[in-house]
């Protein structure tokens, strides 16, 4: 039964309280849970082992074949912005990314630095919306 829930500190508060059997959340949310022993991961929805938690398989590994969910963060710009103010962002945001001391902290809290050019970022955007517009149309799901 699927059980909604506002974010992903409620569900892991419902998980540690006994409320429901299993959550699907992110990494960064799950990770001081799983550190303190209160809940144990079975399975990582990325393409590949996650780097702060090695131990732990992939779903396709635990036997889920075309389980991948992503998470991925993307800075946006409005749709105005000149071109130069763009890459300039760009370029400020990967030497950030590239920084050892905020990558190391970003991997510690389970994140995957990748920085992308404003294509790369384009190009995720359109091939999730046309990934998940199929699984949508699929399933039958509308808003209601």
């Amino acid at each position: 039964m699927h059980v909604p829930f506002k974010g992903a500190n409620e569900a892991m508060l419902a998980l540690i309280g006994g409320q429901v059997e299993e959550v699907i959340v992110a990494v960064v949310p799950a990770l001081p849970q799983i550190r303190a022993g209160r809940v144990r991961p079975l399975a990582v929805l990325s393409e590949q082992r996650v780097p702060t938690l090695p131990e732990v398989p992939t779903a396709k590994e635990a036997g889920l074949d075309n389980f991948v969910v992503s998470i991925w963060y993307v800075m946006f710009a409005p749709a105005r912005t000149p071109p130069d103010i763009i890459v300039r962002l760009n370029r400020e945001i990967t030497k950030a990314l590239e920084a050892p001391d905020l990558r190391e902290r970003l991997i510690a809290s389970g994140i995957d630095p990748w920085p992308g050019t404003p294509e790369e970022s384009a190009s995720l955007v359109r091939s999730e919306t046309a990934r998940y517009a199929s699984i949508i149309k699929s399933l039958g799901l509308r808003l209601d």
